[in-house]
């Protein structure tokens, strides 16, 4: 593919990494069951409103949501590329935390995982625009 047509796709990858955090968010506070919620092992809503949902009594989907914002910031401002690294290394490494914690809750999160795979596509991205 041509590296245009990647960058479009980070954006867009971004932009939609953030509308999933934004529901996640909603998810967290909302009362009643989630969209995504189809068995005990599958639940957004359990997933959510466990003791791993949360990080200094804030959703972690906000830190999620404000990951995207600024990797699609740093990414469109052409920030200097150590940075970009980092934060993408920060955002797998957040994630690897929320799989041990699905993981340990015995559920998962089908938006959760959209999350992930999103955040794993853009360090995979990242790494080859970067090269």
């Amino acid at each position: 593919m041509k590296k245009e047509t990647l960058k479009k796709l980070f954006m867009i990858l971004c932009l939609i990494g953030v509308l999933v955090s934004i529901y996640l968010v909603y998810n967290h506070y909302a009362i009643g069951d989630s969209a995504c919620d189809i068995s005990a092992d599958v639940s957004c809503s359990y997933v959510n409103s466990s003791i791993y949902s949360e990080l200094f009594n804030v959703p972690v989907a906000v830190f999620g949501a404000l990951w995207f914002v600024f990797m699609y910031l740093f990414f469109v401002k052409n920030a200097d590329s150590h940075l970009l690294e980092i934060w993408s290394v920060l955002g797998v490494l957040f994630v690897i935390y929320m799989i041990v914690a699905e993981f340990l809750l015995g559920a998962i999160c089908p938006f959760c995982t959209v999350v992930h795979v999103i955040v794993l596509m853009l360090f995979y991205l990242l790494f080859y625009l970067l090269l």
